[in-house]
C-alpha cells in the first residue's frame, strides 16, 4: 500500500475488517474509507464502548456500509408468519453469514420484526422497507455510504430511489426504536474492536501531526 501511494498509482487507502485497520494504523497509512456491516439490524458500530465510529469521525475516515439490507433480510420480501419464506431466507444467508451468529434460525423472528417495522414506514413516503433502511443509513450523516448489493435490475433501481429519501427526524428514530425493541442485534466485531480503538485514538496524534 505504501508503494502504490508514493509512486501516485493510488491517492487513498480503505480498508475493511478491523485487523486491516489496526495493521495500517501501525504502520501510519492514512485511511480514508472503512468497510464495515452496517444497518438498522448490526449497530455495532455505534456502540460507546467500541467507539468505532465515533474514532472514524475524529479521523476523518468515511463509513462503508456494506450490507445494509441486512443480507436481504430488511427488504420487506420475507415474513414472520411465512414457514416457507423463512427457510428461504435461512437459506439464502447461511452460506455467506455462517461466521456471523447473529444470523441463525433463532434470530431471524426478531431480525424480521425490525423488516416489518421498516416497511409500516415506507407507505409515507411511497417506498419499500429496504429503501426506508437505506435512507435511514444516509441519515446518520455524509461520511456513511452504503453499499447494497443486487443481481436484479428491479432491486439495483429501488436501491438507488433510496437516495431521494429523506425521512423525518421522528421516523429515523422510529428505525432506531424498532431495532431496539426487536432486539435483534449481537455483537459481531467482537473484543478486538475494543482494542483497536486504543490503537486508533493513539493514531489520532500521529495523524494530525502528519496533516
Amino acid at each position: 500500500m505504501a508503494e502504490l501511494l508514493k509512486c501516485a498509482h493510488a491517492h487513498f487507502i480503505a480498508v475493511s475488517g478491523e485487523i486491516f485497520l489496526e495493521k495500517a494504523n501501525l504502520r501510519h497509512y492514512p485511511v480514508a474509507a472503512y468497510q464495515v456491516e452496517y444497518s438498522p439490524f448490526t449497530l455495532d458500530i455505534e456502540d460507546p464502548e467500541i467507539g468505532l465510529l465515533t474514532t472514524a469521525r475524529e479521523l476523518g475516515v468515511k463509513i462503508i456500509a456494506y450490507s445494509p439490507l441486512g443480507r436481504g433480510l430488511l427488504t420487506g420480501q420475507y415474513t414472520i408468519s411465512a414457514e416457507s419464506s423463512l427457510g428461504e431466507c435461512h437459506g439464502a444467508v447461511l452460506g455467506k453469514a455462517a461466521i456471523h451468529k447473529s444470523y441463525n434460525a433463532e434470530n431471524f423472528p426478531n431480525i424480521l420484526k425490525i423488516a416489518a417495522g421498516l416497511k409500516e414506514i415506507g407507505p409515507k413516503y411511497n417506498a419499500a422497507a429496504g429503501q426506508v433502511a437505506l435512507a435511514w443509513l444516509l441519515a446518520q450523516g455524509n461520511d456513511v455510504v452504503p453499499v447494497p448489493g443486487t443481481k436484479k435490475m428491479k432491486y439495483l433501481e429501488e436501491n438507488l430511489g433510496a437516495g431521494d429519501l429523506t425521512l423525518s427526524p421522528d421516523d429515523i428514530e422510529a428505525v432506531r426504536g424498532i431495532a431496539k425493541h426487536a432486539d435483534a442485534a449481537r455483537t459481531l466485531l467482537g473484543w478486538r474492536t475494543c482494542c483497536l480503538r486504543i490503537h486508533l485514538r493513539g493514531f489520532l496524534a500521529l495523524f494530525a501531526c502528519w496533516l
